[in-house]
């Protein structure tokens, strides 16, 4: 971007939007200064084309995500609110951003919306990174706002079953700044919202749902569909809960399941 001309290229959208993002996966946040001169940059001149302004647009989003600043969010909100819904952005997905911008204005109920929408974007897409970091994100959410929803068993059942999903994705694909940042997060909902319903040898709410379908006969992939996850993510569950219940096969699984009551929706545990 340096070596370029000045102007509006997509070395300057491109530093705009990246830089943000890398932050907010690494948690350093010493270069938001040159993302924000390159938005402006972009932003500045009137032959800017719309993708390289919604990349500007969507980096100072990020950029008042990272400083909590209300004006600015909502500012970006407005700009940015019709534009980047179910869009992908240089990995990123339109619908998350305005998810962050939602919860930095306090407006939980359009947050939730958001998180939602960048949910079902991610899982019709099979865009796997930016799911497990949606997951993240909403369940944050939840658990952070002055409005915070957690206190239901409903609530509390979702929290869980979002980081679950987080944990499972980011653990398949290697993306172990956001698995440290999900097994924090899990700490403190245990804290916040109290222990999860128990399930038996420490399987989780999602292992079970995955449990029931092997127990119905369902193939992996059937239960992917199910479920709405990728067949390598099923994959990973599976193993995991043979790993709990000592099952060698889909046979041992089953009679596990049947043996416990897994079947029924509220097992007596």
């Amino acid at each position: 971007m340096r070596l370029s001309t000045t102007g509006p290229r997509y070395d300057h959208g491109s530093a705009a939007l990246l830089i943000p993002v890398v932050a907010r996966i690494s948690g350093a946040v010493d270069q938001l200064y040159i993302a924000e001169g390159a938005a402006e940059t972009v932003l500045s001149t009137k032959i800017a084309t719309p993708f390289l302004s919604r990349l500007a647009g969507l980096g100072l989003a990020l950029i008042a995500v990272h400083r909590e600043d209300v004006d600015m969010a909502r500012e970006q909100y407005v700009s940015l609110s019709i534009a980047v819904r179910a869009k992908i952005f240089l990995n990123i997905v339109g619908d998350r951003v305005l998810g962050l911008l939602a919860r930095t204005m306090g407006d939980l109920d359009q947050a939730t919306a958001h998180f939602e929408d960048a949910l079902a974007f991610c899982r019709m897409a099979r865009f796997q990174p930016e799911h497990a970091w949606a997951c993240y994100d909403y369940a944050d959410t939840l658990l952070h706002s002055p409005k915070s929803l957690g206190r239901t068993v409903g609530d509390r059942s979702n929290v869980n079953s979002l980081l679950d999903e987080a944990l499972a994705i980011s653990g398949e694909l290697g993306m172990r700044p956001l698995t440290e940042r999900v097994r924090v997060l899990q700490e403190l909902a245990t804290r916040q919202l109290g222990p999860e319903p128990a399930y038996p040898d420490g399987l989780t709410k999602r292992e079970v749902e995955v449990l029931r379908l092997i127990a119905t006969g369902l193939s992996n992939r059937e239960i992917g569909t199910e479920l709405v996850l990728s067949t390598r993510t099923v994959e990973r569950h599976i193993t995991n809960i043979y790993g709990k219940i000592s099952a060698r096969g889909r046979a041992d699984a089953t009679a596990y399941a049947l043996g416990h009551q897994v079947l029924r929706d509220n097992p007596n545990l």
